[in-house]
C-alpha cells in the first residue's frame, strides 16, 4: 500500500492557522487606521482624509483576505472530488493465522441505518479472507439492547468487539466486563475522550464525520463565492454530533467564507417526525437563506419535505454528508441536492478488521488510519454508473479497490 493521494485533505489544522492569520491581518489594518487617526494633529479635514485612506486600506485588506480564503476552499473542493488511487498501510504486516475459526462481534448503534449495513457486509467479507467469523448484533439504539449484544460476545468468548457509533458512556459497564475478560473493544465513529490512549484492550477509530463536514463547508464557501446564508440541520443526538459542526465545520466555513452566515436548526432522531415542520419554520424565518446543510443523509427526506412546505425548492441548494445511495441518487437526478460528501464505508470495514486483529494479537496499533472520502456534486456525479446497493457496498465509487487484495497480503492470507 502507498500513501493515499487524498490523505492530505483529511487534515484540517492548516486551515485553522490560515483563519487566525486572516483575522490578525484584518485586525492589524483596523488598528493602524485608529493609530493614524489619533496621531493626526492637523485640522479636521486632514484627520478625516487620513482616516478615510486607512479605512480604505483596511477594507482592501479584508477583501483580499476573504478572496484568498475562498480560493483556498475551492482548491480543497477540487482535491476532494478526485478518486483515491492508493492507500496507506496501517502498520507492519502480521500473520493472522492464529485467529482462524474465531469470532468478532460487530455491534452498531442500529443495524437499521444504511451505513452500518454496508460496514457489516464489508467487514464479513474482509475477515472471511483469514477465516474469522463476524456476528453482527443490532444495538437497537437502546442501551439495554446494546448491552445484550455485548453480553452475547462475552458469553461466546469473542476474539474482539467492534462497537460502531456507541458512546463509551452508553455501555461503560459492558465495556468494563469485556476488558476484564480480555476481549478487546474497538469503538468506531466516535470521538475519543480527552486523554484517551489506545491500547490492545480499548481503541478508537473516529471515522470521517469531521472531515466530511469540513469538505461540505469548503464546498459551500467555494460555490457561493463567499456569499452564503446557510441553515444547518444540526443533530443534537450526542455531544459528538454537535461538536462535529460547532467545533469543526462551522470554523472551517468561517475560514473559507468570512462573510457567510449560519443559522442552526436543531434536529434529533427522537423527534424525527418534527423535522419537516422545524425545517419549514427555519426557512420562513430566514427568507434570505440560499443553502440548506443537512448534517447527515439520514435526515434528507424529512428535510426535503420541510423545503417543499416552505415553497423554497428553487431558493436553496441542498448539501449533505455520508454519500449514501439514496442521497447520491437524488444528486444525480438533480433533486434538491447539489453536493454530498461520501465516506468509503467498505474501506472503513477493512481498516476496522485490520485494527481489531492487531488488538487481539496484542500488536502495536497505528495512530491514524485515514478513511477515503469523496465529494460528489453536479460536476462529477455523472462519473458513477453503478448507483445501486451493490455499488454502494463495493467501494468502487471512490476509485480502484486494490486494498481488497493488499490487506489479505498484509495479514499473511495470500
Amino acid at each position: 500500500m502507498k500513501s493515499a493521494n487524498n490523505a492530505g485533505r483529511l487534515t484540517r489544522k492548516p486551515r485553522r492557522v490560515r483563519r487566525s492569520l486572516t483575522i490578525a491581518l484584518t485586525a492589524g489594518a483596523a488598528g493602524g487606521a485608529l493609530l493614524l487617526s489619533a496621531c493626526s494633529s492637523s485640522g479636521s479635514s486632514a484627520s478625516s482624509a487620513t482616516s478615510a485612506t486607512a479605512s480604505g486600506s483596511a477594507s482592501s485588506t479584508s477583501s483580499a483576505s476573504s478572496t484568498a480564503s475562498t480560493s483556498a476552499a475551492a482548491a480543497a473542493v477540487a482535491a476532494a472530488r478526485k478518486e483515491t488511487t492508493s492507500y496507506p498501510a496501517p502498520g507492519p504486516a502480521f500473520n493472522a493465522a492464529s485467529l482462524r475459526g474465531k469470532t468478532v462481534y460487530y455491534v452498531p448503534i442500529t443495524l437499521q441505518a444504511e451505513a452500518f449495513q454496508v460496514v457489516s457486509k464489508s467487514l464479513t467479507a474482509a475477515l472471511q479472507t483469514v477465516g474469522v467469523k463476524v456476528v453482527s448484533c443490532d444495538g437497537g439504539a437502546n442501551p439495554s439492547t446494546a448491552a445484550a449484544c455485548f453480553n452475547q460476545a462475552l458469553g461466546q468468548h469473542a476474539a474482539g468487539v467492534i462497537a460502531d457509533a456507541i458512546p463509551y458512556g452508553l455501555a461503560a459497564s459492558s465495556f468494563g466486563s469485556l476488558k476484564k475478560a480480555g476481549i478487546p473493544v474497538l469503538i468506531v465513529n466516535q470521538l475519543p475522550p480527552s486523554g484517551q490512549t489506545d491500547n490492545d484492550q480499548l481503541a478508537y477509530m473516529p471515522g470521517n464525520a469531521v472531515q466530511e463536514l469540513d469538505v461540505a463547508a469548503d464546498w459551500i464557501a467555494a460555490d457561493s463565492g463567499g456569499q452564503a446564508n446557510v441553515i444547518a440541520q444540526e443533530f443534537t443526538d450526542s455531544p459528538n454530533t454537535v461538536s462535529y459542526l460547532a467545533d469543526n465545520a462551522f470554523p472551517t466555513l468561517k475560514s473559507g467564507c468570512p462573510e457567510c452566515t449560519v443559522t442552526v436548526n436543531k434536529v434529533s432522531s427522537a423527534n424525527f417526525a418534527l423535522i419537516p415542520s422545524s425545517t419549514s419554520s427555519a426557512l420562513l424565518k430566514n427568507p434570505d437563506a440560499n443553502y440548506l446543510w443537512s448534517e447527515f443523509d439520514t435526515i434528507l427526506q424529512p428535510t426535503m419535505a420541510g423545503v417543499q412546505q416552505a415553497s423554497a425548492t428553487s431558493k436553496v441548494k441542498g448539501v449533505s454528508t455520508d454519500g449514501l445511495l439514496g442521497g447520491l441518487q437524488l444528486l444525480k437526478q438533480q433533486n434538491f441536492l447539489y453536493a454530498d460528501v461520501a465516506t468509503n464505508y467498505n474501506y472503513q470495514a477493512w481498516a476496522n478488521a485490520d485494527m481489531i486483529m492487531r488488538m487481539a494479537l496484542k500488536l502495536p496499533l497505528p495512530k491514524l488510519v485515514p478513511i477515503p472520502l469523496r465529494l460528489f456534486d453536479r460536476t462529477n456525479i455523472g462519473q458513477l454508473s453503478d448507483l445501486t446497493a451493490a455499488g454502494e457496498v463495493s467501494g468502487d465509487w471512490f476509485g480502484p479497490t486494490t486494498y481488497k487484495t493488499t490487506f489479505p497480503k498484509l495479514w499473511g492470507a495470500a
